[in-house]
């Protein structure tokens, strides 16, 4: 017998050895378990009214063999119904109501640019900056459900913390100390985005001094 030949042994369903199953999955599994049972609760009461027309012969023959467990199965059938019955509802509610939508998010690494931003500086000269930013989406949960756009948030945290930091500066502290104005600025951004769901990673800025 060859490698090909010779079969893989694989463990039976090994998702479920380190997932574990949200609510709803199992509300629905349980929905139809409880729904081959109601099936087999039914098939015993139409015994049970059978042996009742029937007569006493019967009647008895269908009390000696639920005598056992009659009681424990009468209730586990009530609440079969109840929870089916409930859950049907639940059912009818999604089905005529919320409707389930799916939004793709791209988890790849992306890049954006943010170009010709005029900053005024503290000692009033304005330089106009070009930005560009690598980044990727580290939960789409997030990004999509705390932002409208995280395209759009990501571009508009870029441009305020560039305005905000270097409109606090002059343009001789911009330039004598560009190395670490880029680190400040770029520290803000990374932690502000970070909230939403968004790595950032590469910085890159280019300063254009224009007119006083």
């Amino acid at each position: 017998m060859t490698d090909q030949d010779t079969p893989v042994q694989r463990p039976l369903s090994p998702h479920l050895q380190v997932y574990r199953l949200p609510l709803l999955p199992l509300m629905s599994i349980s929905h139809r378990v409880t729904g081959v049972g109601l099936a087999f609760g039914t098939l015993v009461l139409a015994w049970w009214l059978a042996a009742l027309a029937t007569g006493p012969g019967a009647y008895d023959l269908f009390i000696r063999f639920m005598n056992p467990l009659g009681g424990l199965a009468l209730l586990s059938w009530m609440i079969a119904i109840a929870y089916h019955f409930c859950n049907g509802i639940r059912h009818l509610f999604w089905d005529i109501g919320r409707k389930v939508s799916v939004e793709l998010v791209d988890i790849r690494r992306q890049s954006i640019d943010v170009t010709g931003q005029e900053v005024l500086t503290r000692d009033r000269v304005t330089i106009r900056i070009n930005l560009a930013a690598e980044y990727r989406v580290t939960d789409p949960v997030k990004a999509a459900s705390l932002v409208t756009d995280f395209d759009e948030a990501l571009y508009r945290t870029l441009q305020y913390a560039f305005r905000k930091t270097l409109g606090a500066k002059t343009l001789d502290q911009i330039l004598e100390n560009k190395v670490t104005v880029d680190a400040e600025v770029a520290d803000k951004v990374r932690a502000e985005m970070a909230t939403i769901g968004i790595e950032v990673g590469l910085l890159g800025v280019r300063r254009e001094r224009t007119h006083i």
